[in-house]
């Protein structure tokens, strides 16, 4: 059974700080500007929001995902696994595989937030949100 669990404090931590930067970055954005008028500006605001947001916590992804995969390239503990990507790939070991992972990101969440802005502003017509 806690092999179910295996990686959750790296999942809980990317989570945390990707959640966090995506909402603070959105409010930012949706107080200070008109990007969110418009469906192409609420698309490009929400992915450029997300791509930002995973790019800040993608180490952590990485980690979490060596984690999961039981891999034991570099060692057992995560700091070795750490020294070994550093050592092997450079800093930029910690960010393999993040751009496709950014191409899907963008979209998926460009999507989503057009769709959202489009269900408040229906939900709002019909008297159910003030």
């Amino acid at each position: 059974f806690r092999e179910c669990y295996t990686g959750f404090p790296w999942l809980w931590a990317r989570s945390v700080g990707l959640m966090c930067s995506y909402f603070v970055m959105i409010d930012q954005i949706r107080r200070n500007t008109r990007a969110f008028e418009t469906k192409i500006g609420q698309f490009v605001t929400s992915g450029c929001c997300a791509c930002t947001a995973f790019a800040l916590v993608w180490p952590l992804e990485t980690i979490k995902t060596m984690v999961q995969a039981d891999s034991h390239e570099g060692g057992d503990s995560v700091r070795e696994r750490i020294r070994f990507l550093n050592k092997h790939h450079g800093i930029f070991g910690l960010y393999r595989g993040m751009g496709a992972g950014l191409a899907s990101i963008f979209l998926r969440n460009g999507s989503a937030m057009t769709v959202m802005q489009w269900a408040q502003k229906k939900l709002t017509e019909l008297g159910f949100r003030d």
